[in-house]
């Protein structure tokens, strides 16, 4: 048994949705212990659109460039019959209060009062973490 945990930062956003979900059906199949964890990130779709404008990545070969669109987060779980959920989503401009509040001026003063400015004006990037519920009855809808 668990706990296990696996993380994927900066990998899984460069594979199509299709890989994306066999990936995450694998894991859910081969480790269905209720001490599963999956870290990972996603790319919305005006980040992964957006890359032709981007100063670093328009030099790239766009065979180098994000795939995977999520705009949603929780999108991930209605892949796993119940299986999977989402326990925290977070991205730059969300961040405790108190590490915002030791960013300087302006973008600490717009992250702590105004972060929803933020997260328009910036694309969509988060670190999600899932919980993989397994065969508990948590996964059947039942407590």
């Amino acid at each position: 048994g668990g706990p296990y945990c696996f993380v994927s930062e900066a990998v899984i956003i460069y594979l199509e949705k299709e890989l994306v979900q066999k990936t995450i059906l694998q894991i859910i199949e081969n480790f269905p212990d209720p001490t599963t964890t999956i870290i990972m990130d996603t790319t919305g779709t005006k980040m992964v659109d957006g890359q032709a404008k981007s100063d670093l990545m328009k030099h790239l070969s766009q065979e180098s460039w994000f795939r995977w669109k999520c705009d949603d987060p929780a999108e991930v779980e209605q892949w796993t019959n119940g299986k999977l959920k989402l326990m925290e989503s977070k991205n730059f401009f969300n961040p405790p209060k108190e590490i915002a509040a030791k960013i300087d001026f302006p973008f600490g003063f717009l992250l702590t009062w105004f972060p929803f400015l933020m997260r328009m004006v910036y694309p969509a990037y988060y670190l999600n973490v899932y919980k993989v519920l397994g065969d508990t009855c948590e996964a059947d809808g039942n407590e």
